[in-house]
C-alpha cells in the first residue's frame, strides 16, 4: 500500500495506490514484441492504402466525378491509417495512475489530467478480435458513460496490481453501483463475468442496497 502525500489544488492528499508492474525479462520482451507488431499493422494500413489507390487510379476514368470520388477514398483511407496511429501514440501519453481515498487519477504527458471518483470506474482489457490490433490496451471507464469517458493505456502482459486496488475500493463501488440507473447497473451486471480483470463484486448485497434504496423489502 502507498503512503506518498500529492498536492492537490487545495489540500495533501495520500496515494492508496499505484500502477505497478513486475519488472521481468519476460515484460520486456514482450513489450518488444508488442510494438513491432503494432509497427508492422501500421505498415500494413500503409501497403494497402498504397496498392489500392494505385489501382483506382489506373481504373478510374478522369471525368470530375471519378476525381471527386478518388478523392473521398483517398480520405477514408487516410482517416483510418491516422486513427490508428493516433489509437496508439495515446496509449504512451500516460505518466503515472494512481489512487487516492477519493479519486483515481491519471497523470499525463501531454493534456489535462484524468481524474475517477473512487467507485465510479472500472477496468477492461482489450481481448476480443475485433481489438486485437490494439494489442494489450486496457481501458478504465466509469460506469454508465463507457464511451465518453474511456481511457486506454498499455498494459503489457497484464503484469499489473490492478486487483488489490479493486480490493481497497470494492465497498466504495458497490455502494456507487446500488445508486446508478437500473439500465446502467443491469447492463454491467449482464456483462460483468465476460471482463477482465475480474472484478469480485457481490451483487446480491448491491440489490439489496437498491431495494432499500427504493423502498423494497
Amino acid at each position: 500500500m502507498m503512503s506518498e502525500e500529492v498536492k492537490g489544488d487545495t489540500e495533501s492528499k495520500k496515494i492508496i495506490w499505484e500502477l505497478q508492474y513486475k519488472n521481468t525479462p519476460l515484460l520486456t520482451l514482450w513489450i518488444i514484441i508488442l510494438w513491432s507488431f503494432r509497427i508492422c499493422v501500421l505498415c500494413g494500413f500503409v501497403w494497402i492504402f498504397y496498392i489500392v489507390i494505385q489501382k483506382l487510379y489506373q481504373s478510374f476514368d478522369k471525368g470530375i466525378w471519378d476525381i471527386i470520388l478518388f478523392g473521398i477514398i483517398n480520405l477514408m483511407f487516410a482517416m483510418v491509417t491516422f486513427g490508428y496511429l493516433i489509437a496508439i501514440l495515446r496509449t504512451l501519453n500516460t505518466r503515472k495512475i494512481y489512487a487516492t481515498d477519493k479519486e483515481l487519477i491519471i497523470k499525463r504527458f501531454v493534456g489535462k489530467d484524468k481524474a475517477f471518483k473512487i467507485g465510479s470506474f472500472y477496468f477492461c482489457d482489450f481481448s476480443h478480435a475485433f481489438t486485437l490490433i490494439y494489442a494489450d490496451n486496457t481501458t478504465i471507464s466509469k460506469f454508465g458513460e463507457e464511451v465518453d469517458s474511456a481511457y486506454s493505456f498499455l498494459d503489457p502482459l497484464r503484469s499489473n496490481n490492478i486487483q488489490e486496488l479493486y480490493t481497497m475500493i470494492k465497498p466504495q463501488t458497490q455502494e456507487y453501483l446500488s445508486l446508478v440507473d437500473e439500465r446502467v447497473y443491469q447492463n454491467f451486471k449482464a456483462k460483468h463475468n465476460k471482463i477482465q480483470p475480474k472484478f469480485d463484486l457481490d451483487f446480491d448485497k448491491i440489490s439489496e442496497l437498491r431495494g432499500l434504496r427504493n423502498g423494497k423489502r
